[in-house]
C-alpha cells in the first residue's frame, strides 16, 4: 500500500524566532573568542586570568553557552588586547574579535600621553570598544543657538 507523505518546508518564521537568534549569537561570540584565544596562542586559563573570569566562564562562552553582552564584550575586548567588530546577521561570522592596529597599543598610549603625538581622531575605534563594519559614526555639529 502506497502512502503520500507532504514534503515539510520550513517557513521563514522558525529563522527569526528571537529564541534561534539569541544561540546563534550565542554561537557566533563562542567562535569568535575560541578564533582570537587560538591564535594569540593562550589557553583558556591564561585568558581568564587576564579577563579576571574562571576557566569555566570562558569555556562556557566558547561552547555557545552565554549570550554576548556589552559589557562582557568589552571585558574581553581588552583581554584579548583585541577591538570587537560586529557586521549584520546572526551567523557565525557576525562577531570577530581583530588584533588592534600599531597606533592603538600601550606605547603608541604612553607616547600620545607625554605630548608626541596628536590626540586620536574622532572616527578611531576605542580601547576594548565595539565596531561596527556597516555603520560609520556620523560627524556631529552643533548649530549656534538663534536668538
Amino acid at each position: 500500500m502506497a502512502s503520500r507523505h507532504t514534503r515539510w518546508v520550513p517557513s521563514g518564521l522558525e529563522a527569526e524566532d528571537p529564541e534561534r537568534i539569541a544561540i546563534r549569537e550565542s554561537l557566533a561570540f563562542g567562535k569568535a573568542l575560541y578564533d582570537r584565544r587560538e591564535a594569540l596562542g593562550l589557553s583558556t586559563g591564561e585568558l581568564a586570568a587576564r579577563a579576571g573570569m574562571t576557566q569555566d566562564d570562558i569555556e562556557c562562552i566558547e561552547e555557545g553557552g552565554t549570550e554576548p553582552t556589552i559589557v562582557l564584550l568589552r571585558t574581553l575586548a581588552a583581554a584579548l588586547d583585541s577591538d570587537v567588530r560586529l557586521t549584520p546577521g546572526h551567523e557565525l561570522g557576525s562577531l570577530c574579535f581583530e588584533a588592534r592596529g600599531p597606533r592603538s597599543g600601550p606605547a603608541h598610549r604612553q607616547a600620545r600621553s607625554a605630548g608626541s603625538l596628536p590626540p586620536p581622531r574622532a572616527d578611531a575605534p576605542l580601547r576594548g570598544a565595539l565596531t561596527s563594519a556597516t555603520a560609520p559614526q556620523p560627524a556631529t555639529t552643533r548649530r549656534p543657538r538663534q536668538p
